[in-house]
């Protein structure tokens, strides 16, 4: 499946509550790409088809309480090795279906100031997760914080190929063509285009980019479009 196909079915997604598209593109593009693209066989055979068949949720652990924009400088969940054993201790927040996760793919580094990944199943002892509530908006959405204290990870469960901060970050293009709904209002409302059919003689809806609402906004949709996430041309209507 294509990025831009991909992007679209989220879309539709959206267009029911923006909180069903995260619960579905956490799913696929932050839990099951890790496991793919940086895990070994066995862990693939175990976890790919039941995540795939809903059989079994997973969540992503990589923002902090205090480094959402930087979370390599601000990373403070730490992972040392006791044999073949790893211990984890730090705290993730807003943690897209941490509540409801069978399994969380932590990042944490280690003495090394590698950051390493490991597949965290939920009951493991220590672990906790905290819904977030009273939201403003994404309600229909658990968001949760992770609290880890002394987890005990056996070495199968890190994810053998992700040593680096570069671990996390390939699914990001298709997580961003998976939201398309924070940057479709704008997309509307800065397109020169008629959007829909006013009565003869009535004014477009549709303002012009170069308007100053539009802007920013514009220029948001351009950074993420531009890069081939999400092309212009696919988007509907």
């Amino acid at each position: 499946m294509t990025s831009a196909a991909y992007g679209l079915i989220a879309y539709e997604l959206e267009r029911v509550d923006s909180g069903l598209r995260s619960f579905v593109s956490v799913q696929s593009s932050l839990v099951m790409y890790p496991i793919y693209a940086f895990g070994s066989e066995e862990q693939k055979r175990e976890f790919l088809p039941k995540l795939a068949r809903g059989e079994m949720v997973g969540a992503f652990g990589l923002t902090e309480p205090d480094g959402g924009s930087d979370p390599y400088g601000n990373m403070k969940t730490k992972a040392r090795l006791e044999g073949n054993t790893w211990v984890l201790n730090g705290t993730k927040m807003w943690i897209t279906n941490g509540n409801l996760a069978h399994i969380a793919i932590i990042w944490a580094k280690d003495e090394e100031e590698r950051v390493l990944g490991f597949i965290v199943p939920t009951d493991t002892p220590g672990f906790q997760a905290q819904e977030v509530k009273h939201k403003m908006s994404l309600r229909a959405s658990v968001t949760s914080e992770l609290v880890l204290e002394e987890v005990r990870v056996p070495e199968a469960l890190r994810l053998p190929k992700a040593e680096s901060l570069k671990a996390p970050f390939p699914a990001s293009p298709r997580l961003a063509s998976a939201s398309p709904g924070g940057f479709w209002e704008p997309w509307r409302r800065c397109t020169p285009r008629q959007w829909s059919s006013p009565k003869a003689g009535a004014p477009s809806a549709s303002p012009s980019p170069k308007s100053s609402w539009c802007r920013p906004s514009w220029r948001r949709c351009w950074r993420i479009t531009r890069r081939g996430c999400f092309s212009p041309g696919a988007w509907p209507g």
